[in-house]
């Protein structure tokens, strides 16, 4: 067993905690030809949440082919920071007029990156780690149905797509077994590809309403 890492996936489990989880690990790719598939998107800050999906892809196979501290460290920051510019984005959007709303999203969303990064460099709170990113996943969605009401998009079907992929990640971790141990693979696909379509489609708005501005200005 590796001694730096607490947490091993169902995969490596079923294995007696030994590496390489072979099957979590290349289908970590999938985070990182997400991006490159469907198209990086203009906004600036859903920008860097797209590069930070793409390292998080690299990031994540070295995680589970190695299960060490280092690993988990880069898999779970650039997890972190993807969500962090994410909600940036949005914020920008939800309060660009009411700049003191702004300002306090922006603080708050900025002191959470960071405390949540000191705490995940402990490795005896490891087991926070799905706890804490469940918070941030939580604004994020609180943020993401604000842009929604707004615009009037439907982001119900894309939710579905990660919600998919975060029931199949419990139940493998959960209830793990020879069947289940594939659900980590379904996260892999699932997860970032609904919060990514709800990403372009928001940044599509972003992308026609300063064509409109430039539009009014000539």
């Amino acid at each position: 067993m590796n001694n730096e890492v607490i947490h091993n996936f169902c995969e490596s489990r079923l294995k007696h905690d030994h590496p390489p989880e072979i099957f979590n690990a290349y289908t970590s790719f999938f985070i990182t030809l997400t991006p490159l598939l469907l198209g990086l998107p203009t906004q600036n800050y859903f920008y860097k949440t797209s590069i930070c999906l793409i390292l998080n892809g690299f990031a994540s196979f070295f995680y589970h082919y190695q299960l060490t501290f280092f690993g988990k460290q880069a898999d779970e920051i650039t997890m972190i920071l993807s969500a962090y510019y994410f909600c940036e984005g949005l914020l920008y959007h939800i309060y660009q007029k009411k700049p003191i709303n702004l300002k306090y999203n922006l603080i708050f969303n900025q002191l959470y990156c960071v405390l949540f990064i000191i705490l995940n460099t402990e490795i005896y709170f490891d087991f926070l780690f799905p706890y804490v990113f469940c918070v941030y996943i939580l604004y994020l969605l609180l943020n993401i149905f604000k842009v929604s009401k707004i615009h009037n998009t439907s982001i119900i079907p894309n939710l579905g797509i990660s919600l998919f992929g975060a029931i199949f990640w419990n139940i493998s971790e959960f209830y793990c077994n020879n069947i289940t141990q594939y659900g980590h693979i379904l996260w892999h696909l699932l997860f970032p590809l609904g919060f990514y379509r709800i990403m372009l489609d928001f940044d599509k708005i972003e992308y026609s309403e300063e064509n409109d501005m430039l539009n009014e200005i000539l």
